[in-house]
């Protein structure tokens, strides 16, 4: 936008200059830029300018070519992306009216129509012309043997697969191997093992490697040998070259292909212990990669300088070390070799140094997972959202089970109407238990069987869904099952939580006063600026009990929480927050208003670093918000992770003030008499149902709003003196004055 609005200002001298290869230029990145975002009114605008300025001006044959050039990117993107052959044939036959001469230019502008040939063999793969394609890549091979595209090795592939000639497909993929890297030869696919396939140096090849496994899905219509080791392949070459690369929507859609087509090959054949460490080492550390990406982007955004040129070192020792490596495997070096061995022992130093600084061990770290190591005792659940498929990786006791759960997307709007009834207090609780019945059954097997605490992994709609709300046997789960949440496996390794240094933990309350007042027809939620009665009465009689500093009325500020010091273990903010519908970096955490800047954005918190072991956000919505980060929630919850803390509870809808508190109360109790997080939480949830006499006031609403996510290992919280108590100083007050009375009676007498 910038470049674009900096050329319409000095276009007329620019075009004098270097005529209209500017303008071409910025609208082609321009157009990059809208494809990725998925702006696809707006590129229509582009293209309209685009197709504008060719009309009414004359070209020079480099203007030409930037335009074929542009041209070529739209045809592969209305057929790759939008799978839109009649837009795509539209576009590529303009391109083919382009006819460029490279005597006229100061170049060869080859480049450019070998562009538009590959995008014809493209066009008629999917036009299932084969024979058509084959021919014109015959040609292009004869034609361009010093400068072919290694596209060609795989279109060439795929359409003898169209044609059933099996053998020479095998060949073509021999080619793409070799171009791939010089070291694969000797390779004869599909006879060599994977792990004999040497990965190149190139991300944009994953993609070639997943669209043969596709093609040999088609040919074969059911899981083969072929499919497996190139979706290996892909896996391995995707692996070896996204370094700090962020992932971007093609990255992004080819990280889902690799790990849906091997998830689907695992629904035909038992994967082996390594195969399952390798598939989930390697959905692991790409998704760590993203998260550490968008964190330090957000820190640096917040001004968190110091951490960020920190992890941002690691980073660069993490780039430079996978450097290191490509050259050592190219020339054997031993120079290189002691250069990595060095950079190795540095990055070990910066590691520890972010560990005793900051809790981002168990937030970004992740090793190589074995699951036959530290997963007795668990039932772990990951969904995993690719395209409109759902898939389901249990974990239990060292053993992976995959399952594809049928038709995701009207799994969806059922999970979405599902959670309107939940917010509709006049829905009734048969019928909820109904559709939580129907919704167990879709999503689960024998996944709740054994009577040992379950951590739920989700996904896309699957973070908005309280899972303790589905019913089995007219039961909810929260009755036989101690249910929490995770955003990763990073808690399959047995780790130690970083710890704030104190046997027993400090806590910080918060209960902010506000000028508004509810209206009588209102339920009290704590979603709005009013004062709530439920929230001060929570802070004031957890505080009895739980050691800590109270801030109430006009103390709880946003002065206040951001100067707390590091020696807070447990946040707990009893207050209104608010979600904002267009952007959810804008939701916020609601301070006294006694201030003018009360307002805590999740943006704000990027920016803070916390020591905590807790954050208890009993608010409205602090465990939603949106999927602005390809893909990604953006939460309250995942905003306190961002500032380093190791666990978070945090509501999926708006929380009644009075049925809070009572859960509340309850849930610290349940802590400091050693139950660990969540059978405290779930304790607190059924004792309210217990104790609960008002039927009405039974409804899931009221109680089931709250979710545990992260670290759910007891806290040792310590015992608020009654001598420190506010009471307890009156009584001890009373019992002085009594004890002087009676002195100064005696005395007199």
């Amino acid at each position: 936008d910038k470049a674009m609005r900096l050329y319409e200002k000095h276009k007329d001298e620019l075009r004098k200059r270097v005529g209209f290869k500017l303008e071409l230029a910025l609208y082609r990145a321009n157009a990059v830029i809208l494809t990725e975002s998925e702006k696809e009114d707006q590129l229509l605008d582009n293209i309209q300018k685009v197709e504008s300025i060719t009309k009414h001006n004359t070209f020079d044959e480099i203007e030409k070519g930037n335009y074929k050039s542009f041209l070529s990117f739209i045809t592969r993107h209305y057929l790759l992306s939008k799978n839109n052959l009649a837009l795509a044939k539209k576009y590529h036959d303009k391109a083919l009216r382009i006819s460029l001469d490279s005597r006229k230019a100061p170049y060869s502008l080859e480049p450019f129509n070998h562009a538009t040939d590959i995008d014809r063999m493209t066009i008629y793969l999917y036009e299932k012309e084969y024979q058509k394609a084959l021919t014109l890549i015959n040609e292009t091979e004869k034609n361009y043997k010093k400068q072919i595209n290694k596209i060609i090795f795989e279109l060439k592939a795929r359409s003898l697969l169209g044609l059933k000639e099996l053998e020479n497909s095998y060949k073509a993929v021999d080619q793409l191997l070799m171009a791939i890297s010089e070291e694969n030869k000797k390779n004869k696919f599909p006879e060599n093992a994977v792990k004999e396939f040497t990965a190149g140096t190139s991300i944009s090849d994953v993609t070639k490697l997943i669209h043969l496994a596709e093609s040999f899905r088609g040919y074969y219509g059911k899981h083969s040998i072929e499919e497996e080791k190139l979706y290996w392949m892909a896996l391995k070459q995707f692996e070896h070259n996204i370094g700090n690369t962020p992932l971007n929507k093609d990255l992004k859609s080819s990280f889902d292909k690799i790990i849906s087509g091997l998830m689907a090959v695992a629904l035909d054949r038992e994967f082996s212990l390594e195969e399952n460490n390798r598939l989930l080492t390697f959905i692991e550390t790409i998704t760590s990669q993203e998260l550490i990406n968008t964190f330090l982007l957000k820190r640096e955004i917040a001004g968190n300088t110091e951490l960020y040129k920190l992890i941002e070192e690691e980073q660069y020792i993490r780039s430079y070390i996978t450097f290191l490596k490509k050259e050592f495997q190219k020339s054997k070096d031993e120079a290189l070799q002691q250069q990595l061995f060095e950079k190795e022992i540095e990055l070990k130093k910066i590691s520890e140094q972010l560990t005793d600084q900051y809790k981002l061990n168990n937030l970004f770290a992740v090793s190589d997972i074995d699951i036959a190591v530290g997963t007795a005792n668990k039932n772990i659940i990951k969904f995993k959202v690719s395209g409109e498929e759902l898939f389901k990786i249990r974990l239990y006791n060292g053993k992976i089970v995959y399952q594809k759960i049928d038709n995701y997307p009207a799994l969806k709007k059922e999970i979405g109407d599902y959670l309107s009834l939940i917010n509709n207090l006049e829905t009734p609780i048969n019928t909820l238990k109904k559709q939580g019945d129907i919704l167990y059954k879709k999503l689960f097997t024998d996944d709740f069987n054994e009577a040992i605490p379950s951590v739920i992994i989700p996904d896309d709609i699957l973070y908005y869904l309280p899972f303790e709300l589905l019913v089995k046997n007219d039961r909810y789960l929260v009755e036989d099952h101690t249910i929490s949440y995770a955003s990763s496996f990073y808690f399959l390794q047995e780790r130690s939580f970083s710890k704030t240094g104190s046997k027993y933990k400090r806590a910080a309350f918060f209960a902010p006063e506000y000028s508004g007042e509810i209206q009588e027809s209102m339920i009290a939620v704590r979603g709005a600026p009013y004062s709530l009665m439920g929230a001060q009465e929570e802070v004031s009689e957890i505080a009895k009990f739980i050691s800590g500093e109270v801030y109430e009325g006009n103390l709880a500020s946003k002065t206040n929480f951001k100067s707390l010091g590091k020696d807070v273990s447990i946040l707990h903010l009893a207050m209104h927050s608010n979600l904002n519908e267009e952007d959810p970096e804008l939701n916020t955490l609601m301070f006294s208003n006694s201030e003018q800047d009360y307002e805590m954005h999740i943006s704000e918190l990027y920016g803070l670093n916390f020591n905590a072991d807790l954050a208890v956000l009993s608010a409205c919505n602090t465990g939603i918000g949106g999927f602005k980060d390809g893909g990604n929630l953006i939460s309250m919850r995942r905003a306190f992770t961002f500032a380093g803390i190791s666990a978070t509870v945090a509501s999926l809808w708006n929380a009644p003030d009075q049925s809070t508190r009572k859960i509340m109360v309850a849930f610290y109790k349940n802590l400091q008499q050693g139950q660990d997080k969540a059978t405290a939480l779930q304790q607190a949830k059924l004792s309210y149902l217990k104790n609960t006499k008002d039927e009405n006031l039974k409804h899931p609403f009221y109680w089931a709003g709250f979710v545990l996510s992260g670290d759910k290992s007891p806290i040792e919280l310590s015992k608020n003196s009654f001598w420190k108590s506010t009471s307890g100083l009156i009584v001890f007050s009373i019992i002085i004055m009594l004890i002087l009375i009676v002195f100064l009676t005696k005395k007199r007498k």
